[in-house]
């Protein structure tokens, strides 16, 4: 029996791959469950990556035999016109990127295919077109799938409403279970998951007072995620307060930080806030136990894997209002209820960050009660990863086995 896994070649798992080796940064929850998969007696697994952007790393199919993930292949762009039109190029891509997944579909050994909503095209052309079980996997709803559960066609809807054995999709805040309902085909079964988080929990920190508040951003540097709000706030609260008040800085790398760069370098406050750019996990559990305050500024929901990693540190946690139309960040607020953290206004984002960073940079008592709260917290919510994947991957041998999966909840109600 083997698990046939489909996912593209995630940034953090290209870098290893390219060097012939298994070093996963980023994606845990693709990645865990692959490597939970491979330590099963027998190693019931087997994985293809697809380069769904040009990579000159990967010119041709290549398979890396890795000791924790089993046997990896990566499956590479095709570049038909040579570049000259991407759109042909893409397409040429996806017709190539399904055969190969549906030739592995196809093999007489494998008893479940499991992959992730990069290979969406591929899934739905092997959930119609075999008995294979087939799950598929979301790591958070992002606005084309709020647009394809309103009705939007082409083909991605009609992958994403094939007859798929399981739908699981990651609780990151974008509030997926009011959204399930109508992307995918009715009388698929849905699970929703809160991620793990092994962080370790940092010390108390002394009151913030007599000295700056330390303040810090974890995530890609780009629009979504909030990234240009987040600077302009803090040069905003900077400008408020007396010299040496707050310093922040921003782990992460993306295509705004030239021109954050340029920002921080025009209002000269190299010394108030500082780009790290991406650095390792230790360097980040670090930076979380030493901040004061962690801000989060993402727009598509508020319990991703640096969030909870925020609130396992004991920071306080300075997020966004929810958004009950959408809806985004609504089980964010009954999981992170009132109290727990400070919230600043989604429909005003840089105005009201940065009051909410002077009032707390002229209150470290409500600083310190924040990081009380969210200690507290993370202690009755967060789960480490390990529990997190053994319930995947009972799920998925279930499902392999021809067994009904256990949907009970685990998103970590507490």
């Amino acid at each position: 029996m083997t698990v046939l896994v489909l996912g593209r070649l995630f940034s953090g798992l290209a870098d290893g791959l390219a060097e012939g080796v298994w070093r996963p940064r980023g994606a845990p929850a693709f990645y865990k469950l692959v490597e939970g998969l491979a330590a099963e007696p027998g190693r019931p697994v087997r994985t293809l990556l697809f380069c769904k952007e040009p990579d000159s790393r990967f010119p041709r199919r290549r398979r890396v035999e890795t000791d924790a993930a089993g046997p990896i292949e990566v499956v590479p762009w095709r570049a038909l016109t040579g570049g000259r039109s991407r759109a042909l190029d893409r397409i040429a891509t996806e017709l190539d990127h399904a055969r190969i997944a549906l030739a592995a579909a196809l093999r007489r050994d494998v008893a479940l295919v499991y992959g992730t909503w990069g290979c969406v095209l591929a899934l739905g052309l092997i959930a119609r077109l075999t008995r294979r079980p087939v799950v598929l996997r979301l790591m958070g709803i992002f606005p084309q799938h709020r647009a394809l559960a309103a009705g939007a066609g082409g083909p991605y809807r009609w992958a994403v409403r094939a007859p798929y054995a399981l739908v699981v999709c990651t609780e990151d805040g974008s509030d997926p279970a009011a959204v399930m309902e109508r992307l995918v085909r009715p009388g698929v079964p849905t699970a929703m998951r809160l991620n793990g988080c092994d962080a370790t929990p940092g010390p108390e920190r002394p009151t913030p007072s007599g000295r700056a508040l330390r303040i810090v951003f974890l995530g890609r540097l780009e629009g979504y995620k909030g990234a240009d709000i987040f600077v302009d706030a803090v040069l905003a609260a900077a400008r408020r307060l007396p010299e040496g008040a707050l310093s922040a800085e921003m782990i992460g790398d993306g295509p705004l930080r030239e021109t954050l760069t340029r920002t921080i370098e025009a209002a000269e406050a190299g010394s108030v806030l500082r780009l790290r750019g991406a650095v390792d996990h230790a360097a980040v559990t670090a930076a979380l136990q030493a901040a004061d305050v962690y801000v989060s500024v993402n727009l598509h929901g508020n319990l991703s894997n640096a969030n909870l990693e925020a609130l396992a540190a004991g920071c306080a946690l300075v997020i966004p209002t929810s958004d009950p139309d959408t809806p985004i960040d609504t089980a964010t607020d009954r999981l992170l209820p009132e109290g727990t953290v400070l919230r600043f206004d989604r429909g005003a984002p840089t105005d009201s960050l940065a009051e909410a960073l002077v009032a707390l940079a002229e209150d470290p008592d409500a600083v310190v009660r924040l990081q009380r709260t969210a200690r507290e917290r993370a202690a009755a919510l967060l789960k480490p990863w390990t529990d997190r994947i053994v319930a995947d991957k009972r799920q998925v041998l279930a499902l392999a086995r021809g067994a009904e999966p256990d949907l009970s909840p685990l998103d970590g109600k507490g």
